[in-house]
């Protein structure tokens, strides 16, 4: 089997090991009810030698565990022979879930590890990275004008104290 489609559902949970002995090349999970991505789920998929790419896109999903595709990635359980012809996750789509929380320790481990892409809503991927929210609305604020210029910003250390 290359594909499972399995969207357009009302799955608010997976059992761990479900997709056990499948060998895909997609699995669409995406516009269901899930709230949390779970390590585990993908336990015994794909021993076959071609990528996976998990969309997860359009759920009620707030959480990620930190071990959620580690079973995907090519070193997990495999010894250096099989490492090099296993091609393990290709990509996550988590697009659609806006309130998702994914660990910034594992976003590492998929996309500078392993090269997987994981495609994140943009607020979602800036708390992952530790960004924050800088509102520049309101009485305090002073911009006049924003020139096309600004991109990108050039941020350097005064070398005299500003003046008010």
């Amino acid at each position: 089997m290359w594909a499972l489609v399995l969207r357009n559902n009302k799955i608010k949970r997976i059992d761990r090991g479900a997709f056990r002995d499948l060998n895909l090349k997609w699995l669409w999970l995406n516009n269901n009810e899930l709230e949390k991505v779970e390590s585990g789920w993908f336990k015994g998929m794909n021993q076959a030698q071609h990528q996976v790419v998990l969309d997860l896109s359009n759920n009620k999903i707030t959480e990620v565990e930190k071990d959620a595709f580690v079973e995907l990635l090519p070193s997990a359980g495999k010894g250096m022979r099989e490492q090099r012809k296993y091609a393990g996750l290709q990509a996550v789509i988590l697009k659609g879930n806006p309130d998702i929380a994914f660990p910034a320790e594992l976003l590492k481990k998929l996309e500078q590890d392993n090269s997987v892409r994981v495609i994140l809503p943009q607020e979602a991927r800036a708390r992952s990275l530790g960004a924050t929210k800088t509102p520049l609305s309101g009485r305090k604020n002073r911009l006049k004008q924003l020139k096309k210029s600004i991109t990108p910003l050039n941020f350097q250390q005064p070398t005299e104290p500003l003046s008010e």
